[in-house]
């Protein structure tokens, strides 16, 4: 049950993060942990901040689970490979940028993160060195997620395919409004 609220809770949180950047006004404090552009990278913020942020939320109700940090970072990994995979995936089969279909992407992998998240916790107790090493690696990805914006790298990931700029400077309002244009 903890596993279905948590897709719900990713889900709108992040469907509201592609939005808040440009509602706040773009004060920069939400250029951290929401989307500014059309970029694949922000599109991973989507869920990279409300899993962060459920993660907190479940560690009274599960945490003491012996497997709860393996099951954290694999459930991260898996949403944060997913989403790239299927959108580059589609685009090289479609030559286009379909909307309908990124929604999709997004569903899916919170539901495949979900559900690994769901099969880990209930597998065997893994090793105090996967642990470690699961904790280190969401860590590293926390710490990726709060900078990148700020200072992106210079690769297809952080361009956004609007402007061709990078993090903040790639913004422009009524972002969503152009893309449904670009797309149909």
């Amino acid at each position: 049950m903890i596993h279905v609220l948590g897709f719900f809770f990713i889900l709108i949180l992040g469907t509201l993060c592609h939005f808040i950047y440009e509602w706040s006004k773009r004060k920069k404090i939400f250029a951290i942990f929401c989307a500014v552009n059309e970029s694949t990278w922000e599109h991973l913020k989507l869920v990279m901040g409300p899993f962060f942020l459920w993660m907190m939320i479940e560690i009274p109700f599960i945490g003491d689970n012996p497997n709860y940090l393996f099951a954290k970072a694999v459930s991260l990994i898996i949403m944060i490979l997913f989403i790239p995979l299927f959108f580059y995936g589609y685009q090289a089969l479609t030559k286009k940028d379909i909307f309908y279909l990124d929604i999709l992407d997004f569903i899916i992998a919170i539901l495949l993160g979900q559900y690994a998240s769901y099969y880990m916790l209930n597998i065997e107790p893994v090793s105090q060195l996967i642990n470690i090493i699961s904790l280190i690696t969401l860590i590293i990805i926390l710490i990726l997620y709060l900078t990148k914006t700020i200072n992106p790298s210079r690769n297809f990931l952080f361009r956004d395919p609007i402007t061709n700029k990078y993090g903040l400077d790639a913004y422009i309002p009524n972002r969503l409004k152009l893309k449904k244009k670009k797309t149909v």
